[in-house]
């Protein structure tokens, strides 16, 4: 029950719940507020790409790719290029921001 209340808790007062740990000098997941996370990264993960990392920060996997192409201009633009982006997470959503 303990849970729950902190839970709800958490969710109608985040400010207050924060405020509770940094008080006594702790995050929520009960490291001190000077504590690290264990990092682990290795370069070159993926070799089908240009540039690539997988990153380990704590429980948080990010693995990212960069891969890159030298292409002719279109004929009506002849002297600009132009520069696309794609990315992909794992809960399947798709953020593709426009370049301007």
């Amino acid at each position: 029950m303990a849970d729950i209340n902190a839970y709800v808790f958490q969710r109608l007062h985040p400010k207050a719940y924060l405020e509770r740990f940094l008080a006594e000098h702790l995050r929520p997941d009960g490291r001190e507020t000077a504590g690290w996370r264990d990092l682990f990264v290795h370069v070159g993960s993926i070799s089908t790409a240009d540039g690539s990392a997988l990153v380990r920060l704590g429980e948080t996997t990010i693995v990212c790719g960069v891969k890159a192409e030298i292409a002719e201009p279109d004929l009506e633009r002849p002297t600009e290029g132009f520069l696309g982006s794609h990315t992909e997470s794992t809960d399947g959503s798709n953020i593709n921001p426009p370049f301007s």
